[in-house]
């Protein structure tokens, strides 16, 4: 389903993981030298993208996260991840979401590719958000889409130029789930347990064992006087 960024337009609908936000939506602004035509995109998302070859030339994705229901603490926010391209004629590219420290990335490779993951942030803080990203060298940068994620369904609003993610309740959402302390403690008692009882099984089977030895040992001996004091009667009967 495409995010609608009609401004005060809003929609509410189940949405698969992974919301697809092309560069030319208005929640991309782009800053400096960027150029939309006379390079090729025929392996960009919907044949289309922005290139920059100057610079310090910019742009800021913008985008607002709400924060999970309150009843489903489990559920994450949303993630966000950039897509480019890459190539030997790219270079150094850096990163900053909102008043974090600048990260600085490396978009060159020998062999080119496109819709390449250049920049990924997740479980962030609810409330609006802008990723600004910068051309660090007079190389070749690309940006092509972004991608909104989440771990349940979600509902998109469009408002201007900032991409609104909600989180809704979903019977099918896959949800990380956590052990309770209590289940971990009766879990241990349980091995423990376990442990004991086979502790003890082994004991009585020890003990079983070496009585069993032991009244096989009586008989035996007791066999054995037999046996000898009927050979000393027929000695003395011989005698």
């Amino acid at each position: 389903m495409q995010i609608s960024w009609a401004p005060n337009v809003s929609s509410r609908a189940g949405v698969a993981t992974g919301s697809r936000v092309d560069d030319n939506q208005p929640a991309f602004q782009f800053q400096g030298e960027w150029a939309t035509s006379g390079y090729n995109y025929s392996g960009f998302y919907g044949h289309n993208g922005h290139t920059t070859t100057s610079q310090g030339s910019s742009f800021d994705f913008k985008f607002t996260s709400v924060a999970p229901d309150l009843l489903i603490p489990e559920l994450q926010v949303d993630a966000v991840t950039l897509y480019g391209s890459v190539g030997p004629d790219h270079g150094l590219y850096s990163v900053q979401l909102d008043d974090q420290a600048t990260q600085t990335f490396q978009a060159t490779q020998m062999t080119p590719a496109t819709q390449v993951a250049l920049y990924y942030v997740s479980h962030l803080a609810s409330g609006n958000h802008t990723i600004h990203v910068t051309n660090e060298e007079n190389a070749t940068f690309d940006i092509d889409w972004a991608n909104i994620d989440t771990v349940s369904n979600i509902a998109v609003t469009g408002s201007g130029t900032t991409a609104s993610v909600e989180p809704t309740k979903a019977s099918n959402a896959q949800v990380p789930k956590r052990l309770a302390a209590g289940t971990i403690g009766a879990i241990a008692v349980g091995v423990f347990i376990v442990l004991l009882l086979g502790i003890l099984a082994l004991l009585f089977y020890i003990r079983a064992t070496k009585k069993n030895a032991e009244m096989k040992r009586a008989k035996f001996d007791a066999r054995q006087a037999v046996f000898e004091g009927t050979t000393s009667v027929l000695k003395a009967k011989t005698l």
